[in-house]
């Protein structure tokens, strides 16, 4: 009698440890938030930001790198999930290793592509068979933009010139950290300004305000800045500028983050030459407000 007993409470415990074992083949759901206008800063640009170039990035059962291109369901621009169904499923992930997501955006246009950019999100590791519900997706680069306004009676043009590395080719983010488009250390890849400038001036008026965007690398660049007019020339010194109370220097790019340096400069026939930096403006979003009157930067001339 005692040895029925014990083979009956033996069988009960295998039956229910097979109740529990997880189903085989199970696909992989992921869910994700697009943080919609990430610099709060109305693009030049008239196109509609679309989505594209999805993929999931992973280690798989062999501990080799791999990729899954998925569909992508949208919700109002807010919010994204997929299935991948049986085209990868969770016996073919390592999932203790990190799993990766990045898209890219797409402003619709041809002619000017300034704000297109890579979005990137990660997991350091993943419950199998669970939903994967990533954080709100940033982008990998960071957004520099220099508004100078100037008081003159000249004609000549204004150009601002910077030195700061450039993109890779491609983004790969099982080589980075923290979601940051890497720089690139080949001279090629620097950049020394802006693409373009876009200048406004009223007829009539001696204040011209030139503006220069750019999507950078997450880098300190060259902290030397010259803004150049004719045969005139001013020189800031982007390091001595703070960015509100942060620590922060002007010349430090973040991932995610547009930095804007507003820059009032004065040179006509009976003045002499002056230049000031008024502020920082930030868009809210990932880091901290950046807000406030930022430091005299030295000058030159």
């Amino acid at each position: 009698m005692l040895y029925i007993a014990a083979m009956a409470t033996a069988i009960t415990a295998c039956s229910g440890e097979e109740s529990l074992a997880p189903e085989a083949g199970t696909p992989v759901t992921v869910s994700v938030t697009i943080p919609g206008d990430v610099w709060a800063v109305a693009s030049r640009a008239a196109g509609e930001v679309t989505y594209t170039d999805w993929t999931l990035h992973y280690t798989d059962y062999k501990g080799e790198a791999a990729t899954y291109a998925p569909t992508v369901t949208m919700n109002e621009e807010v919010e994204a999930s997929f299935t991948t169904g049986t085209d990868l499923v969770w016996e073919q992930i390592d999932a203790t290793k990190p799993i990766h997501l990045t898209c890219k955006t797409d402003n619709g246009t041809t002619d000017d592509t300034t704000d297109d950019y890579t979005l990137h999100v990660s997991v350091a590791s993943a419950t199998p068979r669970q939903t994967l519900a990533f954080e709100a997706m940033k982008p990998t680069v960071a957004k520099f933009t220099v508004n100078f306004t100037l008081t003159t009676n000249s004609s000549e043009t204004v150009s601002i010139g910077f030195e700061a590395k450039g993109m890779a080719d491609d983004y790969n983010p099982l080589e980075t950290t923290d979601g940051a488009w890497p720089a690139s250390d080949l001279e090629s890849e620097y950049i020394t300004g802006f693409e373009t400038l876009q200048v406004e001036q009223e007829e009539g008026s001696l204040v011209r305000t030139v503006t220069g965007t750019i999507l950078l690398p997450e880098q300190d660049m060259n902290p030397t800045m010259v803004i150049d007019l004719g045969s005139h020339q001013w020189t800031v010194d982007l390091s001595t500028v703070s960015v509100g109370n942060s620590g922060q220097k002007a010349n430090q790019l973040k991932a995610g983050q547009h930095l804007t340096l507003n820059i009032k400069a004065s040179y006509t026939t009976l003045n002499a030459p002056s230049i000031e930096v008024e502020a920082f403006e930030h868009a809210t979003g990932y880091e901290s407000e950046l807000g406030g009157e930022a430091q005299q930067p030295s000058t030159n001339s």
